[in-house]
């Protein structure tokens, strides 16, 4: 069963993402974090088979300091093999408790692929919008150069000085927005390299692209419904459920008695019989007070377990709602940035602009004009960014592993 999971989490899905994004192909393969998680599941899949074996048998010898003499000759050594045996059942319980555990780290695992998913689309978004944001500030820059001649002339033909010392103050606070911004972008690539096990050294990633079409908004009862069916939280918290009950009816056995068998021969010298006898011997569970605590302690655990899937389930779906409403919030901004707002501003931009050669605006004014046009457009890639980052968070959410990664 274990192998299984394997196989579909491990091959499955990286040949059916990758041709869609290579970035997520290399975090699954590569990334610390996903790496110890399977190394973690795969440690606990081998758990079974060592708890269901017997106990190895024991072998013991004994040599006499001083032979003890008998009618038929002396004691010189003694040789004895036993074996214990637990309480019928027991073994093929802890077998049970070990695979349920083996569970438990398989779906640990699974969070860990998809939580790893989800942090690469973030940051990769982020990425994205950083470049737009450089980009929307260098053409910030670029306005306020090309405005820089018609000023000169102004101040030449007869015009305020300050205007001009105006303009090279806003100069100096562009380009220093400029700098500011391209100084993220060491921090947004090593926190991308990191996610995808590489060292932050070497070059930078390319800038990634921020998709500009709207993504699909979903109904949240759709969204809830796919969380209950599919987030591996919940069938981790199952599995816990499941590793509770099998260890408390192991525990159930914790006070039966285990037994021992055994066989031992004793060496007679001066060419006597060697003497021989069976063992059997009984462990007496007599400490009834620890017992009764075990059987307590794993029927807390189950309780604790069914209140863990009741809390899990109870926080995705507030996360669910939280991200919906997020996803709407932002494509609603959006739409309103460029349905309304952007457009006046792109107006109220260009009149400004022929008022200003024409002498009917000042240079603040222009400023003034160029600068809420174009905090209009960064807010609206804002917008643009962070209503992808809801919908990627509502994928990593509720779509199947392979489905959110493409």
């Amino acid at each position: 069963m274990y192998r299984t999971y394997f196989l579909i989490g491990v091959i499955l899905f990286p040949l059916r993402c990758i041709a869609h994004d290579a970035y997520l192909v290399e975090a699954l393969k590569s990334n610390p974090e996903v790496t110890a998680a399977f190394q973690a599941y795969q440690a606990a899949s081998r758990k079974g088979l060592q708890v269901r074996a017997l106990d190895e048998p024991m072998l013991t010898y004994s040599e006499f300091l001083s032979s003890v003499e008998t009618r038929t000759g002396p004691q010189e050594r003694t040789f004895a093999v036993s074996q214990s045996f637990p309480w019928p059942g027991v073994l093929k319980l802890r077998q049970r408790v070990a695979d349920a555990n083996a569970r438990m780290a398989y779906y640990r695992y699974d969070v860990a692929r998809r939580r790893v998913i989800e942090k690469v689309g973030l940051a990769r978004i982020e990425y994205a919008y950083l470049k737009r944001a450089t980009d929307r500030a260098v053409e910030n820059l670029g306005l306020l150069q090309q405005i820089k001649p018609v000023v000169e002339q102004k101040v030449r033909a007869g015009g305020s000085l300050a205007t001009s010392l105006r303009l090279d103050v806003e100069l100096a606070v562009a380009d220093q927005e400029v700098a500011t911004l391209r100084e993220q972008r060491p921090g947004l690539d090593a926190q991308l390299k990191a996610l995808l096990g590489r060292t932050p050294d070497g070059p930078p990633l390319p800038w990634p692209s921020l998709p500009q079409q709207t993504p699909t908004r979903r109904s949240l009862d759709a969204i809830q419904s796919e969380v209950r069916a599919r987030h591996p939280r919940l069938r981790l918290a199952e599995a816990s459920i499941q590793s509770a009950k099998e260890a408390e009816a192991l525990a159930g056995k914790s006070n039966r008695p285990g037994f021992t068998l055994g066989a031992n021969a004793i060496d007679i010298g001066d060419g006597g019989e060697t003497a021989g006898a069976v063992m059997l011997g009984v462990k007496l569970p007599i400490r009834r007070q620890k017992y009764q605590a075990e059987r307590e302690e794993a029927a807390a655990m189950t309780a604790m377990a069914d209140a863990g899937l009741e809390a899990t389930e109870q926080a995705l779906l507030a996360e669910a709602v939280r991200l919906q409403a997020a996803q709407r919030e932002a494509t609603d901004r959006l739409e309103n940035y460029s349905e309304n707002l952007i457009p006046a501003a792109t107006q109220a931009a260009d009149l400004t602009e022929e008022d200003f050669r024409n002498d009917k605006a000042s240079l603040t004014d222009l400023i003034e004009a160029e600068r809420v046009l174009l905090d209009l457009r960064l807010m609206r890639t804002r917008a643009l960014a962070d209503a992808h980052k809801a919908a990627w968070q509502i994928r990593a959410l509720t779509e199947p592993l392979e489905e959110a990664a493409q």
